[in-house]
Parts: structure tokens; C-alpha cells; sequence
């Protein structure tokens, strides 16, 4: 049988597949990430033990006799965010010391407040352990899109205690009215 290629394609010419895991995650980019926090977030700690199995818990471990050599617990945090750049809904995990910190001060600070009422550049630079991140807050707007915080509503974080996929059971039939 002779098959013949053709590169006639329904798709838009400027169709890029999604990744194949991970596109419901946020990864900073080097340079400016916009983004908008949609949700309140949840907290974790984790460490990998000696079999490189990750353990969780929603408070501090008392102790981590099986933790593996080298490792720490971190504390995790995430939360759902409208990724401007990515244009997508993502679950954004952050372990980064110094986000963790700019964020809690700007939440704190009187003419910013709850981070969910205003857009964020978390801008990166550098490699490795040279990495550095800078949150700059944007002027406090309400967020128009109520489709993206119905939709984010959904979205199960706590789903991640369990290491599950938080996006398992979001109202799918909302997707194709999410206005990006």
C-alpha cells in the first residue's frame, strides 16, 4: 500500500502542540512572567526519601528518618494563576524563598492586600543555584474574566496532598468558553 504525505494540515499554521506534561504548570521563563493569582493557596512539606519517593504532609514533619542524603523538607505552596504569557490556567507550585517573602509583604502592604486583586511580574535571572526572582505587583484592577475564576473554582489543589492531577475533575465543558 502506498501512502503519500501530503502538507496540506487542518490545524492553523501557527498551531504549536502543547507540551506533552506539565502545561497545566507554571515554569518561569527567563525575563517578566505575567500572571494573576485566582485562588488562596494551599501548603505542604515534602522531602524524597531514600528510595526517591517524594512524602507530604500538610504540617512540618516531626521527624524524616528515611529522608534521603543531602535532602531537605521544603514548604510548598500553590496556587491557581492565569498565565498571560502561556494564555492557559495553571497550577503554580512555589518552593523560591524569596517569591514566598514578596508576596507575603505585598498581601500585608495597604495599597496592595490580597494578591488575587492584582497582576504580578515575577521576573527570573540567572541558572541553577544563580537563580534570582523579583515579584513587581501591578496596579490593583478588578479581574473582568468570570469564566477563568468560575473555571479556576474547579480546579482541585488539594488534589497535590495526594499527588494527584488537580485538573482531574475541573468542569471540562467550561474549557472551550475560557476567552483565551
Amino acid at each position: 500500500m502506498l501512502y503519500i504525505m501530503t502538507t496540506e494540515t487542518r490545524l492553523p499554521e501557527n498551531y504549536e502542540p502543547a507540551q506533552a506534561s506539565g502545561w497545566n504548570y507554571t515554569k518561569l521563563k527567563d525575563g517578566d512572567n505575567k500572571l494573576r493569582i485566582l485562588t488562596s493557596p494551599i501548603i505542604w512539606f515534602q522531602y524524597f526519601t531514600v528510595e526517591n519517593k517524594p512524602k507530604r504532609s500538610k504540617k512540618m514533619f516531626e521527624s524524616t528518618p528515611d529522608i534521603k542524603d543531602d535532602g531537605k523538607v521544603k514548604e510548598f505552596r500553590a496556587f491557581v494563576v492565569r498565565n498571560y504569557d502561556d494564555s492557559q490556567l495553571q497550577v503554580m507550585e512555589i518552593t523560591q524563598a524569596t517569591i514566598k517573602q514578596q508576596l507575603f509583604e505585598y498581601s500585608k502592604d495597604e495599597d496592595y492586600g490580597d494578591p488575587k486583586t492584582y497582576d504580578i511580574k515575577i521576573n527570573r535571572t540567572g541558572k541553577d543555584l544563580e537563580t534570582k526572582y523579583q515579584v513587581k505587583p501591578l496596579p490593583p484592577k478588578e479581574f473582568v474574566e468570570k469564566t477563568v475564576i468560575d473555571y479556576a473554582k474547579t480546579i482541585k489543589l488539594e488534589a497535590l496532598y495526594d499527588g494527584w492531577d488537580p485538573f482531574a475533575e475541573a468542569k471540562t465543558t467550561w474549557w472551550d468558553d475560557l476567552p483565551f
